[in-house]
């Protein structure tokens, strides 16, 4: 703020009173003297002097400087003596700009000298100014104001200051190959083009980058533009890469051009992720067409001969294998992997004499234990689940870097019998035993009836089995002073079971928010236990529990419920006949079996978002679980969420009501409007590999850029006759080179690297959204392989069921390509009252990258009841199923199989005989049976229990909106 140096007023007269100058000095300060009198017009007045390299301010919270040139306007005639307290500038015909106001305002600087009547005020350019008037009011500290009109004049949101504009170099073409001549994402086996970038932003993140000849020519396809990012104006660009520099303000702008450049002038615009730009200009140079990328070196891999043999389980439950023919002389690495998730590695040396780029094993591999007994050995590995119905693979990579490998069935396992079980001492305890003394000395302890006092969290440091009746009560309360709980119960130890018994807490708790994954009522070992890591939780069961949260402190605002289990550092086991009211369940690993649980909402002035919620979750079992809202009970947004990786997980037989989204929630959703919700949203790799094995079983990828895959990982096919079809990864010989678990190529078309879901089943469930039009009752989103979804019953909600290939999340930014959908069944379901009925399709929106020419979905439906809802929808549509997204450029990339029961007999409404008034089938954009819809209706007209016939309209939807 700008402060005029103040002075004394003096009044000269011989003859007054000190009462008449202290009068006349109060009359002075009211009327203000000649030099503070506001500003006359005429003499007031500001010049517009535009963009003149000054950056002082940004438009956003802070007096901070970005980059950008500010908007300087001069003025003049400002009263000398006065302090301007506050200053808005408003554009005609919108933006405003603060001087004095709330941190969020838009920004003005002043600058201002000493007494002086001029200044120069500073704000940045929002849009592209060509002239309109601007209005500046100014507010002074004596509460006098001015008004002021300027005309405006040319500036740019833009334009950087001196030093920070963007330079480009041309390169040529670099011996990488990371952009493709086709408008899908990755590599095409084609050696790239490069240009080099320096200047660019250090403040904001660069969100896309566009190359375009300066000059168009007559013809648009044969120029091409080049596009790194995603935004609605790069759909029709071909793909290119951008990497960054190790200085943040440089990188390398990848791509493939369709003809040579030398000469011709380009421009390359830059812009990030809050709406700035930059553009430069520069002249094309030399550079290769259609020059082949050169083929990477292969790994030297033979078949091991060898039959190895499962064997029977040793007394610590871990797998044994015997391996014949074993190698001379002993391998550097063995690997072993099962082709779904496991992978354990044995290295004879911590550092190996040979080439580092063959000694890789995934990175959550683990150990192997080799014996070797003359000319054969045996593995010894602890299993993550039963490996009957396994394919496995074993790798012995030798000295030399070359490897051998041999393919085996699995055999039976069970890795709920891996650790220590508790001790075979029992004892009987009393309310008033210290139960955490009593756990350290028994194996198995009864719980007598009774309250069982507790004020400080019960760490079971040991196996143990603690069990008793429901009248045998674990009463929790927190002392004034104690340090806040990650949990009320902790699980330090594998083999512990918690059966039959109730936990109460008599008051509030304070928590620890910190910890990871969130506090609990019963919690696996944390990290606030030293060595955590090295913990192995095999086999936790509980069983037959009551479990209720603590009320909140603050029972007059809505309090988020803790976790009823936090199981994360858990590997397995069973949660079985519980009574469960309060927050999730929060889990991860498997195998895990979730069955008969009555979850009855939370308490009152409480919300939870999930029921249960798991994360890289493999053979899971949840089933017949029953989750229904009590009275009383707060929200709870979510059933089920599972994130991220899923191998086998069948979710069947569970009722779930009352849990949804609904616009009379007392607090709205953090963005839970699912009620069974999939998520996976990453991928490793896109694009053609640089080669493939005779045999069609290795694959040989240029990079990942979203990081090496691993053992289960899924590859497929994205184009051509056999677009949708995939296979698993056996096991990652190096970061770049795959070895699949059966033959799938070789192919020229382009293919997908990434992990996701396999062997999904969810069938026999119950979901009741009624009245929750802000829910879904069961959406699958992005990397479904072999998806299940069978004799479903989903009532009200805003949709049925929601299945996609989503927008990706990584590598690149936001929606760079899509996590695919394949070989999905949706049959039998009766899917009833949705709002929009049931949604399948690849999204699509103007931010995500279209890649025309790709499949991204396949799916088959039939046998499906679809019912119209009760509440005739905004538009007037009663639209059973949709398929495809009214944002495709490309209808081939959903591709549906789709008999003609899928909406089962209609159910005619019997008012007004509308063509709206019927349950449709909408194709926005799709192949349907093989033959390309776009923009149709199809219609089920006859009634109730007669044969099926289907009435198709081609109107126009835009056209069928407006009748």
């Amino acid at each position: 703020m700008d402060r005029p140096h103040s002075s004394p007023k003096r009044l000269a007269t011989s003859i007054a009173s000190v009462w008449l100058a202290t009068w006349l000095a109060g009359w002075v300060s009211s009327w203000g003297a000649p030099q503070d009198q506001p500003p006359r017009p005429g003499q007031f007045r500001g010049v517009w002097k535009g963009q003149t390299g000054a950056d002082y301010v940004r438009n956003g919270p802070g007096e901070v400087p970005n980059e950008i040139q500010d908007i300087c306007i001069h003025v003049q005639g400002l009263p000398v003596n006065r302090v301007i307290t506050r200053l808005e500038i408003r554009g005609f015909g919108g933006d405003l700009w603060v001087f004095g106001g709330p941190e969020s305002d838009w920004k003005v600087k002043i600058v201002r000298a000493r007494h002086a009547t001029t200044a120069e005020l500073y704000f940045e350019p929002l849009r592209v100014e060509t002239g309109r008037e601007f209005t500046l009011d100014f507010q002074f500290d004596d509460g006098q104001t001015a008004r002021l009109i300027v005309r405006g004049g040319k500036a740019d949101p833009n334009l950087r200051v001196p030093g920070k504009e963007l330079v480009a170099r041309w390169v040529g073409t670099v011996d990488l190959d990371r952009a493709g001549a086709w408008y899908g994402v990755g590599p095409d086996g084609l050696l790239d083009a490069a240009i080099d970038l320096e200047r660019l932003s250090a403040l904001r993140a660069v969100r896309a980058l566009r190359l375009e000849r300066a000059t168009s020519s007559p013809s648009k396809t044969t120029t091409p533009s080049w596009a790194f990012g995603v935004g609605p104006d790069l759909h029709d660009c071909w793909h290119a890469d951008f990497q960054v520099g190790t200085d943040p303000t440089t990188g390398r702008f990848l791509f493939q051009p369709d003809a040579v450049l030398a000469d011709q002038p380009l421009i390359l615009t830059v812009s990030y992720t809050d709406g700035s730009r930059q553009v430069v200009r520069l002249q094309g140079g030399p550079c290769r067409i259609d020059a082949p990328a050169a083929p990477p070196t292969p790994p030297v891999v033979s078949a091991w001969d060898t039959q190895p043999r499962w064997l029977e389980p040793g007394p610590d439950g871990r797998c044994r294998v015997e391996v014949p023919n074993w190698p001379t002389p002993t391998p550097e690495m063995v690997v072993l992997t099962d082709g779904l998730k496991g992978s354990w590695v044995w290295k004879r040396s911590p550092q190996p004499s040979m080439t580092r780029r063959w000694m890789h094993a995934d990175s959550e591999s683990l150990p192997l234990d080799v014996h070797i007994h003359g000319s054969k050995a045996v593995l010894a590995f602890t299993p993550l689940r039963d490996e009957c119905d396994a394919n496995m693979t074993l790798r012995a990579v030798e000295r030399s870097g070359a490897s051998r490998v041999v393919f085996f069935d699995g055999g039976r396992c069970d890795p709920r019998a891996v650790g220590t079980r508790p001790a075979s001492s029992r004892t009987t305890a009393r309310p008033g035993d210290d139960l955490a003394r009593l756990a350290a000395r028994f194996g198995v302890i009864e719980l007598a009836p009774g309250i069982y006092r507790l004020n400080a969290p019960l760490t079971l440091e040991k196996p143990v089995h603690i069990k008793g009746p429901a009248d045998a009560i674990l009463l929790f309360r927190q002392p004034p002073h104690s340090e806040p709980w990650t949990a009320a119960i902790r699980l330090h130890a594998g083999q512990t079971t918690l059966e039959g018994f109730t936990v109460r807490f008599d008051g509030p708790i304070r928590w620890n928010t910190a910890v990871p994954y969130g506090p609990a009522v019963v919690g696996s070992v944390d990290g606030t236990v030293p060595h955590h890591e090295t913990y192995e939780l095999h086999n936790l069961v509980f069983r037959r529990l009551t479990l209720t949260i603590p009320p909140p402190a603050n029972p007059d605002a809505w309090t988020e419920a803790p976790n009823l289990m936090r199981l994360i550092s858990a590997r397995d086991g069973v949660i079985e006949a519980n009574t469960l009211r309060g927050g999730p369940v929060v889990f991860s690993g498997g195998p895990w079996i979730i069955t008969d649980n009555d979850f009855q909402g939370t308490p009152g002035q409480t919300f939870s978002t999930a029921v249960f919620s798991g994360k890289h979750v493999h053979d899971l079992v949840l089933a017949r679980n029953r989750a229904v809202r009590a009275p009383g009970s707060g929200p709870v947004w979510r059933f089920l969420v599972l994130t991220q990786t899923g191998v086998r997980n069948r979710i069947e037989g569970n009722i779930v009501r009352g849990v949804r989204a609904s616009a009379d929630d007392p607090i709205p959703h953090p963005n839970a409007p699912e009620v069974i919700l999939t998520e996976s949203y990453r991928i490793h790799f896109e694009g053609k590999p640089r080669g493939w094995s005779r045999d069609g079983r290795l694959i040989l990828l240029p990079d990942t850029p979203g990081g090496p895959p691993r053992t289960g990982s899924v590859v497929a096919i994205l184009a051509g006759q056999q677009a949708g079809r995939w296979t698993r990864v056996a096991q990652v010989l190096d970061p770049t080179t795959i070895l699949l678990a059966e033959p799938l190529g070789p192919v020229q078309e382009p293919i997908l690297v990434t992990t996701g879901f396999v062997d999904t089943t969810i069938e026999r469930n119950e979901v009741d959204s009624t009245g929750g039009w802000l829910s879904t009752n069961l959406v699958l989103a992005g990397n479904h392989f072999g998806l299940k979804v069978r004799d479903n019953r989903l009532v009200g909600g805003r949709e049925s069921l929601f299945l996609t290939a989503y927008p990706t999340e990584s590598p690149g930014p936001w929606g760079w390509t899509h996590a695919p959908v394949f070989d999905a069944l949706v049959e039998g379901n009766q899917l009833e009252k949705a709002l929009e009925g049931a949604v399948i399709s690849v999204k699509q929106d103007a931010n995500i990258r279209a890649a025309k020419g790709r499949v991204y979905l396949t799916a088959t439906l039939k046998g499906n009841r679809i019912t119209p809802p009760v509440v005739l929808p905004p538009g007037g549509e009663r639209v059973g199923l949709t398929l495809g997204d009214p944002g495709s450029r490309d209808p081939n990339e959903t591709r549906i199989t789709l008999d003609e029961s899928v909406l089962g007999p209609v159910i005619r409404s019997g008012s007004s005989g509308s063509p709206f008034s019927e349950t449709q089938l909408r194709i926005h954009a799709a192949s349907i049976n093989g033959r390309i819809s776009t923009r149709q209706r199809l219609r089920w007209v006859d009634a109730v229990g007669s044969a099926t016939q289907v009435r198709r309209h081609a109107e126009d939807e835009n056209a069928t909106r407006k009748r």
